[in-house]
C-alpha cells in the first residue's frame, strides 16, 4: 500500500465522513462519533514537512501517524461538537490479526 493509500484509507475517509455526518447526528442526538486507532498511535511523531512520508516510506510509521491523526481529529472534533449531544472518542481495541502485521 502506498503513502498516499494508507493515509486516505486510514484517516481522511473516517474524518470526511464524520464531518459529512455530523449535522444528520445532531437531529439525531444524543450520537457519537468513534475513531478507530491504535496502540501504537504515539509510537512515531509526525514529520510536518514530509507528511507524505517522501524522503523514508515506512508503512509501520505512516500507519502509526495516520492513528495519531485519529486523536488529534477527536479531541478537535470533540470540542467543535460539545453542547450539540454528539460526543466523539476514539478507540484502541488492541492488537487485532490484519493484513499490515503478515
Amino acid at each position: 500500500m502506498r503513502c498516499e493509500d494508507q493515509w486516505q484509507v486510514n484517516h481522511v475517509v473516517p474524518f470526511v465522513l464524520s464531518r459529512k455526518l455530523l449535522k444528520l447526528l445532531e437531529k439525531n442526538k444524543p450520537s457519537r462519533i468513534i475513531f478507530v486507532s491504535s496502540i501504537c498511535y504515539d509510537w512515531h511523531p509526525l514529520v510536518w514537512d514530509d507528511m507524505e512520508s517522501r524522503k523514508d516510506y515506512e508503512k509501520y510509521v505512516q500507519y502509526s501517524r495516520t492513528k495519531l491523526m485519529h486523536h488529534m481529529t477527536a479531541f478537535k472534533l470533540a470540542r467543535l461538537v460539545e453542547g450539540t449531544g454528539v460526543t466523539c472518542n476514539v478507540l484502541e481495541p488492541g492488537v487485532i490479526e490484519t493484513k499490515l502485521l503478515r
